[in-house]
């Protein structure tokens, strides 16, 4: 009973008591109380937090998750051994804790201090080494409406809870509403302050989010996070610029006096409205740009805007710089770091004085409006450090605290053993084709070139593109497939595609690549923020997921396109309240589909798309909350609709449904669907009568003629269907137990494998692979590049 976990830094420079947060399976049966220790490379226990996340049917612990924490040398690599026993593991030389004493919850480290109020200011002190870093009743949340009125969190109502506490990491939690001087009320927020062992920083994560009555949503002029700092006005600021003088340096620059740094696609922020495109990348800016000192005519012509007509005179890489700063006096040095700017732009970063106001929507960026139901997540943090500070010690410290999937990519890899999860037999991984790129180097190349995007060296996903707010993280890939947002510009259609991230995060489970995990995290932020309906006035639209729709959520909620089985992958690994509780709601939202009688009958026996994604859903669901009405919705589904049909039809399809001409495909558009949620549903049941079925209608389906090789979106040649679903055939075989399900496709799929165009997907036949291989299907020689 136990595994191992290796970390690695990204970068090369030291980190220190870095923080470190994975999620970690148990076999079933396997362990009954959280007694865990974790040991490093030379064998001494570590200090860890667990918590248990999941438990198996017999109440044994499936995932816990873990906070520990290390120090890392430059480009170091570690191996952590995670074990079960009863040792008592060392405590961190300054744990994290808190005290609660209403109304205030006192939350820190020895380090940290900070005292959050449930009344009046929200954060009354917050000090680092006793001294001050944020002056007293100044932090607050602000949003501002179309018609200039302001409302603010420390005015409105609201909750202060501890979310999560352990002494490796402590989350308080404040949920409420914006309130203006008059009383009205505005966009619900909740706001976590994170603080961790033996580190000066603290993480703040901020969330708003729609519940108004007005749709199609509220219009907002700006939002922001502010506060007065405990550095004296005189401050100097340090930058670090991007492309100082004519050798294009990376350099850190210090200067005196008030600034703005911005995010935006577009230099023109007088004129945002205008100049900005939509899904545009972006990039961060300073300004007034003569505080850097990098005075442009000392430059050669051919670089100057003024005389080189191939630049724009309002071009602003010349003012480029990271998203960091700090404000450093006499007695201490502050570090400024929102999260991630670049790639949610428009953002802003204000200094006045000592005042720090962090737009998430500037002014000159709105009005902006948050459809019903929306809502987004920001991270920002602060730090400080002694008087003095370097300028490579203010770098040091600004990059080891980024490190959340709301962010940009960690400081930390972090890679599981794939061979104990395959073990722990969760997520369907052993059903997957074992990572072997030594005796499979064509196939895994091409999996993951073709599946999973690898583009140049890296073994897996490249983050997520920095296109803006309510963009970042989205499935850019099925964007660029289709056009949007590159021939159409003004489409605007977005959204993730069947179970995309589903399928990158069970890769990660499959090989360790902790890039496809990254990337994933940043897809399923985007869904629970943006593609989910936290609220709406019509049933059939709250707690649903939008489809791929112009906007993300300007448009319905329907069974056949809420893909969210990924966010129980997400939750276990990251331990994401978040994840789990919008997947839960989508939950709510599929029952009421399942048990409206007009929806039920108009929309889920439509066809095998719409009745099968909540089969899938639903039991996936069930393993996380083993909530019986959502097993009792999948029997009516398989009663009412799968039954039904196979009596009506004398098979598993509803072509009749269509039109006659849709009897001569090979198999009707989104079958897949059903026949993947019967296998799942079997999974979680056991259930014989479902076996039975489905290995009588498989009888019909997997067969030669029926199984394809070509593309399902080559309308071009007649293409109008899905054709290489051979899941089912894999399905039928891990179902049975019998290997005939297999030679019965042996010919077409191997065909398929072939192609140098692999028109196979994860999402359609990732469970055929492994027993091809086993059963000389296909060699890995077969592989066209």
């Amino acid at each position: 009973m136990r595994q191992t976990i290796t970390v690695g830094n990204r970068y090369y420079r030291a980190l220190t008591a870095q923080p470190i947060r994975i999620g970690v399976p148990w076999p079933k049966e396997g362990i009954r109380e959280p007694s865990i220790s974790v040991y490093a490379d030379d064998g001494h226990a570590i200090p860890v937090g667990v918590k248990a996340l999941n438990h198996w049917p017999d109440g044994s612990i499936q995932w816990t998750l873990l906070d520990f924490a290390a120090d890392f040398g430059p480009d170091q690599k570690s191996t952590f051994t995670v074990v079960i026993d009863d040792t008592e593991g060392p405590a961190p030389a300054k744990p994290a804790k808190y005290t609660t004493t209403k109304p205030t919850v006192r939350l820190g480290n020895g380090l940290v201090e900070m005292e959050i109020a449930s009344t009046g200011p929200l954060v009354r002190r917050w000090a680092v080494n006793d001294v001050d870093v944020v002056e007293a009743g100044t932090f607050d949340a602000v949003v501002m409406a179309d018609d200039g009125k302001e409302y603010r969190a420390s005015r409105g109502p609201r909750s202060v809870t501890i979310e999560h506490a352990n002494p490796l990491r402590t989350v308080v939690r404040v949920d409420g509403k914006h309130e203006a001087e008059d009383g009205a009320q505005l966009l619900d927020y909740w706001i976590r302050f994170t603080v961790f062992a033996d580190r000066r920083e603290v993480s703040i994560t901020h969330h708003f989010r729609n519940r108004e009555e007005p749709v199609p949503g509220i219009t907002l002029k700006a939002m922001r996070l502010e506060m007065k700092t405990g550095v004296s006005p005189e401050a100097e600021r340090y930058v670090v610029q991007m492309g100082r003088t004519r050798r294009s340096l990376h350099a850190p620059v210090r200067f005196r006096g008030d600034c703005e740094i911005f995010a935006s696609d577009t230099p023109d922020t007088d004129n945002y409205a205008i100049a900005h495109h939509e899904g545009a990348g972006g990039g961060v800016y300073l300004r007034p740009r003569d505080l850097l000192n990098d005075p442009t005519e000392d430059w050669p012509w051919f670089m100057n805007p003024a005389y080189n007509t191939r630049l724009n005179a309002s071009d602003l890489t010349i003012s480029a710089v990271t998203p960091r700063l700090a404000l450093c006096c006499e007695d201490h040095c502050l570090v400024v770091c929102p999260g991630n700017m670049a790639a949610l732009h428009p953002k802003s970063l204000l200094i006045d004085e000592n005042r720090v106001r962090y737009a998430i929507l500037p002014e000159w960026a709105g009005p902006m409006l948050i459809r019903q139901g929306a809502g987004k997540t920001h991270e920002f943090f602060l730090s400080a450090l002694p008087a003095g500070a370097s300028d490579d010690d203010i770098l040091s410290e600004a990059l080891a605290i980024e490190q959340s999937p709301v962010g940009p990519p960690m400081p930390l890899a972090i890679s599981l053993d794939p061979a104990w999860i395959r073990h722990c037999e969760v997520f369907y991984t052993q059903y997957l084709l074992p990572y072997d790129p030594e005796t499979n180097f064509c196939t895994e190349r091409k999996m993951s070139f073709r599946w999973f995007r690898t583009y140049g060296l890296t073994e897996g996903f490249a983050p997520a593109p920095g296109n803006g707010m309510w963009n970042y993280g989205d499935n850019i890939e099925y964007v660029g497939a289709h056009g949007f947002n590159v021939e159409y510009p003004n489409a605007r259609a977005f959204n993730n595609e069947e179970m995309w991230f589903h399928w990158v995060l069970q890769d990660y489970l499959r090989t360790g690549r902790w890039e496809n995990a990254e990337r994933a995290f940043q897809g399923c932020q985007h869904i629970i923020d943006v593609d989910y309906v936290d609220f709406s006035i019509y049933p059939y639209q709250k707690w649903g997921q939008c489809a791929h729709i112009s906007d993300h959520n300007n448009g319905p909620v329907y069974p056949s396109h809420m893909w969210f089985t990924e966010l129980f992958m997400a939750y276990a690994l990251t331990g994401e309240p978040e994840f789990k509780r919008v997947a839960l709601n989508i939950c709510e939202n599929l029952l009421y589909w399942i048990h409206s009688p007009t929806e039920f009958s108009r929309v889920l026996r439509h066809d095998l798309r719409e009745a099968g994604q909540p089969l899938i859903n639903l039991s996936w669901a069930y393993e996380w909350n083993p909530d019986p009405r959502y097993i009792e919705g999948c029997m009516k589904i398989f009663h009412d609709i799968v039954m039904d049909n196979i009596r009506r039809f004398g098979a598993l399809t509803n072509c009749p449904l269509w039109n006659e001409d849709v009897l001569t495909h090979v198999a009707p558009y989104g079958d897949y669907a059903t026949w993947d949620g019967l296998f799942y549903l079997w999974y979680v049941t056991r259930d014989e009568e479902i076996r039975k079925v489905f290995l009588s209608e498989a009888a019909l389906r997997v067969t030669e003629e029926k199984m394809g090789t070509h593309s399902a979106w080559d309308m071009t040649h007649g293409g109008t269907s899905r054709t290489t679903d051979y899941n089912i055939a894999a399905e039928a075989y891990y179902m049975s137990g019998d290997p005939s399900w297999l030679e019965r496709v042996r010919r077409p799929f191997a065909l398929a494998f072939r192609s140098s165009v692999w028109y196979l997907q994860p999402q359609h036949d990732i469970f055929m692979f492994k027993p091809a291989f086993e059963h000389g299907l296909v060699r890995d020689e077969d592989v066209s590049l």
